[in-house]
């Protein structure tokens, strides 16, 4: 845990001191990936018993390694007070798509990616409502 914690330190670190570059996440309008993407996730979604209520796709074309993890800062800081779940993280079944889930109280959003074209990749954020709290990890996040 101390090991990942200092990843995590070392990697806000390197940002920090790396030279500004612009990084342009493009959204996707009517993208069937989108869709796909969530199907993907649906037993989650129904363990959950969250009722999806936005939901929206974006594409990054650059080679920048660092747009992804400029993909899930904005996640977060777009989030305040959402935390990671206790067990958030999937996969889907075949291995080409991850999620993360973060809450606050009963609202629920999933950051769903597709990585296999890495630094290229496809994101879709889903936001809705869970009918229980679900377990999240302490964090600071806007709290």
């Amino acid at each position: 845990m101390k090991r990942l914690n200092l990843l995590w330190v070392c990697i806000v670190c390197l940002m920090a001191c790396a030279p500004a570059v612009s990084i342009t996440f493009q959204p996707q309008v009517n993208n069937p990936l989108t869709q796909k993407m969530i199907v993907a996730f649906k037993a989650v979604f129904t363990y959950y018993q969250l009722q999806v209520k936005e939901q929206a796709s974006y594409q990054y074309d650059g080679t920048d390694e660092r747009a992804f993890l400029l993909a899930i800062d904005q996640f977060y800081l777009a989030n305040p007070g959402f935390c990671p779940m206790n067990d958030g993280f999937h996969v889907n079944a075949d291995g080409t798509l991850q999620m993360t889930l973060a809450a606050k109280k009963e609202q629920v959003i999933a950051f769903i990616y597709d990585l296999r074209n890495k630094p290229k990749f496809v994101y879709v954020i889903v936001s809705g409502i869970s009918q229980i709290e679900p377990p999240t990890r302490p964090c600071r996040n806007g709290n």
